[in-house]
């Protein structure tokens, strides 16, 4: 599997052309592409793209952070936390997003303050292009004075919301720019928006690129606020987006791992969606869960764990998509099931034999076995990884073979799989494993695909 390779697959005409795009390589160096910057902080500090961070920037490790994470980036009094675009793009970002989580700490003086500035230099809260402030729970930008931004709403403590600042065409004469939020606790922008804004307080943006952004306290008696998952990305216009016979090459990820390959794809919520599948990472590693937007925009998300996976499966009653250690929301909203609590190689995924509404199971290559609530993401295991030894009260699955691979349920039953040594399928009837033939099975499938079987298929 290593050096490069491309996939594709028929699905739509934009899941076709990112597929076409994607490539894999092995590199010692971390896939960068148009991400300017990327954290969700659950390293336990900040991450090495920021260039600017004061020493009141601090990183929580309490719990509590956005969609349920364990981490979050909290800034105290008279600090800032920035990044440059220039990181990525030497010129300036001429289309832009910065998207993060934030939460506020107060309610009488500012709450929040973001910065996109077309100066050169360190990022800084000195001479914004724009400047968009939350203060007394009502949204404005500065220009000669400051101007209430009508559609976002009033927002209030103690709340994560998802913001997303997008900017178009700066440097040219139709710069503008616009902003999203989402309701609290969410993570899609159906909350509100403001769009095609124009109010700019130093450079305007017609004259110059956006060269970074900055979170800042310094101004308005800001005590400080909370930040989740930030993520920063230079956007490529379409006339730059090179096309090979269908391969885009910046749509190319990397691993330090010396191997890599595209452990599975989905498209879901508007995106594809794929994780990189290093040689063998049971506990977690530096891949990535990836998506390719519309416009072949490539982001990977913040908080992502690694591992070597292949797993997905979309759970139908609460719509959400599991691929690798990942649920995915209709909304793109992500939560993570932590390598800690399910470890191994996740190599499938099934619908649950007794409460397909609320749970599903995943399998891994070493004979694990877990059972997931898709609500709460509470792990029971079943049966032990064998990366590990079996201790205790834990128990083995002892199936013939190894290298598993397929996992499916049906008429009862939970289907396992495996193309190694002699090779195995093999049934679970939620006590005990039975072998139903010992031969090499790559996958294992019915009529309901990627979705699981419903009671119809089973009939």
């Amino acid at each position: 599997m290593g050096g490069r390779t491309s996939v594709g697959t028929r699905l739509s005409a934009l899941v076709r052309a990112a597929l076409a795009g994607l490539c894999v390589g092995a590199c010692a160096c971390g896939a960068r592409g148009q991400t300017a910057l990327a954290d969700g902080f659950e390293s336990g500090g900040l991450s090495a793209d920021w260039d600017t961070a004061s020493a009141a920037v601090a990183v929580r490790s309490e719990g509590g952070g956005a969609a349920g994470s364990e981490r979050y980036a909290a800034l105290g009094p008279a600090c800032n936390l920035g990044a440059r675009f220039t990181d990525v793009a030497s010129g300036g970002a001429r289309d832009f997003t910065v998207e993060l989580d934030l939460r506020f700490t107060n309610s009488a003086n500012r709450q929040f303050n973001l910065h996109v500035s077309t100066a050169t230099g360190a990022p800084g809260s000195g001479a914004p292009g724009v400047n968009l402030r939350c203060e007394g729970g009502a949204w404005a930008v500065y220009g000669t004075s400051w101007q209430a931004v009508s559609g976002l709403g009033s927002c209030f403590t103690g709340q994560w919301y998802r913001l997303r600042l997008s900017g178009w065409g700066w440097g040219t004469a139709a710069a503008r720019y616009g902003v999203e939020l989402s309701e609290p606790g969410g993570t899609a922008y159906t909350r509100a928006s403001a769009t095609n804004l124009t109010v700019y307080q130093s450079v305007s943006a017609t004259q110059a690129q956006a060269r970074f952004f900055d979170l800042t306290t310094d101004w308005g008696s800001a005590p400080g606020f909370q930040v989740d998952n930030v993520r920063a990305e230079v956007l490529a216009p379409r006339d730059a987006v090179v096309n090979i016979s269908g391969v885009y090459p910046h749509l190319t990820v990397y691993s330090a791992d010396g191997e890599i390959g595209i452990g599975a794809v989905m498209p879901w919520a508007g995106r594809l969606w794929f994780v990189t599948y290093p040689p063998h990472q049971p506990a977690g590693s530096a891949d990535k869960l990836w998506t390719v937007a519309g416009d072949l925009t490539l982001s990977a998300f913040a908080g992502s764990v690694g591992c070597t996976d292949a797993n997905r499966l979309v759970h139908r009653e609460t719509q959400q998509l599991n691929i690798g250690h990942y649920l995915i929301d209709a909304t793109g909203g992500v939560r993570v099931l932590p390598p800690a609590q399910v470890r191994g190689r996740l190599t499938g995924a099934a619908r649950h034999l007794t409460a397909p509404a609320d749970k599903i199971y995943l399998a891994t290559m070493e004979e694990g076995l877990y059972e997931v609530d898709v609500r709460s993401l509470a792990v029971t295991e079943l049966y032990h990884d064998m990366n590990t030894a079996v201790t205790g009260a834990l128990r083995a699955a002892s199936l013939p073979g190894n290298h598993g691979k397929g996992l499916y349920s049906s008429q009862g039953r939970l289907l396992y799989s495996n193309n190694g040594t002699g090779g195995v399928l093999a049934a679970w009837d939620g006590e005990r494993w039975s072998v139903v033939e010992t031969n090499k099975f790559t996958e294992i499938t019915g009529p309901g695909g990627l979705y699981g079987n419903t009671p119809e298929d089973d009939r």
